[in-house]
């Protein structure tokens, strides 16, 4: 049996991106953001990689929230502009 919560959303607004990187407008004063560099990887490389995980992860919890039987509205930040604040929604509406 499902139970549906008032306060539980039904639908949520996801963003895959396909190029991920830290915002170095505003990685100073974010603490969580960091760059994407490794000892054994180049900055580039790293970043890619970053990038590669990033696109996985989101793709994961979306395929999940449809099971869980959430409607999940998926837009593709393609990367054909520099938007590296594009994986939050707030920033396309």
């Amino acid at each position: 049996m499902t139970h549906t919560l008032l306060q539980s959303p039904n639908a949520v607004v996801m963003v895959r991106p396909h190029r991920f990187t830290p915002n170095p407008q505003t990685a100073d004063d974010n603490a969580f953001q960091s760059t994407a560099t490794s000892s054994k990887t180049s900055p580039t490389s790293a970043t890619s990689s970053l990038a590669d995980k990033a696109y996985e992860e989101v793709t994961h919890v979306a395929q999940r929230l449809r099971d869980a039987g959430v409607d999940v509205h998926l837009f593709e930040d393609l990367g054909k502009l520099d938007t590296p604040d594009s994986v939050f929604p707030n920033n396309w509406f």
